[in-house]
């Protein structure tokens, strides 16, 4: 089984959509504005299904759901519900998401992650989507680090399939 190790802020949105989104938020005061760019979601699209693997959040924003993957808040604005909402407009949905098993002092995302790939060891290949690059082990083979003014790419999704391709080459080795 495949997996994406998702991040949000700087994946999915960027910092040029955001600075935008805060400039229309000082003119519309009252009008809602999404967190995050559709722009973003069109590349995770095509990557989820070039690659059918499976999306497994872990991002912070994990803290606006609950275990069974619902959000913790159904408000209008909730950026849990924002997101679920975003990714089932595009035919996405999540698959699950890193815990938190009481607070680690010190953990680091990637330690979330391999926690993560020893609870569920039918995953064989994995790809980590994020602008930051505190993955521990597993930051320089399969971190994409994407780059928050922009978010996700198609130069990051080419570099995703090659990490998938070069995972299971070297599993049937």
């Amino acid at each position: 089984m495949r997996v994406i190790f998702l991040d949000v802020d700087g994946v999915l949105n960027n910092l040029e959509f955001l600075k935008k989104r805060q400039k229309l938020l000082r003119v519309y005061k009252d009008m809602y504005l999404p967190r995050l760019d559709d722009n973003n979601f069109i590349v995770l699209k095509e990557l989820v299904d070039k690659t059918e693997a499976k999306l497994v959040l872990s991002s912070s924003w994990r803290m606006f759901f609950n275990e069974d993957l619902s959000p913790n808040d159904n408000s209008f604005d909730s950026p849990g519900r924002n997101l679920i909402e975003k990714l089932n407009s595009y035919g996405l949905s999540l698959d699950g998401r890193t815990e938190l098993k009481g607070r680690h002092e010190g953990y680091l995302r990637g330690d979330f992650i391999r926690d993560y790939l020893e609870e569920h060891p039918l995953i064989d290949s994995f790809v980590i989507l994020d602008d930051d690059n505190d993955m521990r082990e597993f930051t320089d083979t399969n971190l994409i680090r994407t780059d928050s003014l922009k978010g996700l790419t198609r130069d990051d999704i080419m570099k995703a399939e090659t990490i998938f391709k070069k995972q299971e080459k070297s599993k049937r080795l």
